[in-house]
């Protein structure tokens, strides 16, 4: 198989926390101030997951945390699992599934522009 993305990056599950937490790597270049709160779409055998891209709350960091941007490897997938069994069995996800951005296409203003 060869990966590639037309116009789109996205990311990749690198594993699963025992909590049922997704990990994940970039594919393409992100901005990690971008990515907090933003919806994915995880594509797996048994169908498509959809989660919530989060990090540890913000009233449990540390004043020198807050004053800085977090990296990826900070940051996890919420898809509602209560554990690691139910995201990999209920929910069929796997190291190496495809995520995606959950966007919709929107036309701006001035269409021509």
């Amino acid at each position: 198989m060869l990966a590639g993305h037309l116009d789109e990056v996205g990311f990749i599950v690198r594993y699963i926390t025992r909590d049922g937490f997704i990990k994940f790597h970039p594919l393409g270049g992100w901005w990690e101030q971008t990515l907090l709160a933003q919806q994915v779409v995880i594509q797996t055998v048994k169908g498509n997951v959809p989660g919530i891209i989060g990090t540890k709350p913000v009233h449990h960091l540390r004043d020198d945390e807050r004053k800085k941007v977090l990296e990826i490897a900070d940051m996890f997938i919420d898809v509602g699992a209560k554990d690691h069994q139910e995201a990999t069995e209920a929910f069929g996800i796997l190291p190496g599934d495809p995520i995606l951005p959950l966007t919709t296409f929107t036309t701006m203003q001035n269409p021509d522009w």
